[in-house]
Parts: C-alpha cells; sequence; structure tokens
C-alpha cells in the first residue's frame, strides 16, 4: 500500500514514426512538495508518450503497489488505511490482503442458471487452497482472500490476479 502527500498532473510529448505528434498528461505524486509532483508526472506523461508513438501502451500487470494510490486518505490503521475514491467510496487499503475485482458482463442474474464465472472463481479458490468472500458487484464479483497474506506486486500475486482474471487485459474463458 502506497500513499502520496502531494499530487500534480502534467504533460509529455513524443512523435511517432509517421512524424504526429503524442500527447499525454499524467499524474505525478510526492511526499516532498507539489513541485516534485509535478516533476514526476512530467516524467511519466514523457515515458507514456513514448510508448504510445512506438504503439506499445498495454501494461502486463496491476499497477497496485508499483505507484500510490491517488486517493485522499481518511485514516490510518496499522498496516491499511482508509480513502475516498472517485465515486466518492470509502476503500479499505491493506498492506497484505487481496481484494480481487472479476469484472464480466452479460453474467446471469440471481435466480438464473449456474453462473460460470462464479464456478470459475471457486474453482480457482480450492486448487489453492484458499478461503474467499465473493461478492456480486455492478460490473461482475469482487472476492477477499481471508486466510493468506499476499504481496501486492510480488509475483506470486499477479499469477493468481491472472488465474483469476482479473489481470489487465485478462479474458479467460467464461
Amino acid at each position: 500500500m502506497k500513499l502520496a502527500r502531494y499530487w500534480s498532473r502534467d504533460g509529455g510529448e513524443a512523435v511517432d514514426p509517421r512524424g504526429r505528434r503524442i500527447r499525454v498528461v499524467a499524474r505525478g505524486w510526492s511526499d516532498e512538495s507539489i513541485d516534485s509532483a509535478r516533476a514526476k508526472a512530467r516524467e511519466i506523461a514523457g515515458r507514456v508518450a513514448e510508448r504510445v508513438a512506438t504503439g506499445f501502451a498495454r501494461h502486463e500487470q496491476y499497477q497496485y503497489g508499483n505507484r500510490p494510490l491517488p486517493e485522499p486518505v481518511l485514516g490510518f490503521f496499522p498496516g491499511a488505511a482508509i480513502t475516498r475514491n472517485a465515486y466518492g467510496a470509502l476503500v479499505l487499503n491493506a498492506d497484505e490482503m487481496m481484494f480481487v475485482d472479476i469484472d464480466r458482463q452479460g453474467f446471469p442474474k440471481p435466480g438464473g442458471s449456474t453462473d460460470p464465472v462464479l464456478e470459475e472463481i471457486h474453482g480457482v479458490v480450492e486448487r489453492h487452497g484458499l478461503a474467499a468472500r465473493v461478492y456480486r458487484t455492478a460490473a461482475g464479483y469482487r472476492a477477499i482472500v481471508t486466510n493468506r497474506r499476499f504481496q501486492a506486486g510480488s509475483a506470486e500475486a499477479e499469477a493468481l490476479l491472472q488465474e483469476f482474471g482479473a489481470g489487465p487485459d485478462v479474458r479467460p474463458p467464461v
């Protein structure tokens, strides 16, 4: 869990092989000052613009653990913090607890036929000897692993997120 005191936005640009200018705006952060946050934003925007200009813009892993959360911190607890997300909801951020968002469109409504996404989630939980709470969300499901600790960004956590079908650009068969 990473949190930052100062946030800013700034732009960067690059030129693609056809000579077109690619402009990108990114967020930057710092615990030191707003100027440091702005410099970080400019650096990130420049890297992203270059990736877009060269045709490689996809992330290969979750960004959790790689950068701070751009959310106001409302309170700290040992190993956890409460933030407010862009929708105004309170969010629990925990150092070693895995929350898995499994977004799928078109899953059966309650009372309908067996849900293959839910079966897939239960299969992953069973294969790894996990205990999890699973909740239906507007976009699919959320699973909270309750019997194991995971370090955000670790190879183990990334592999499990992929297996759950929660990784970026992952579309397992349903």
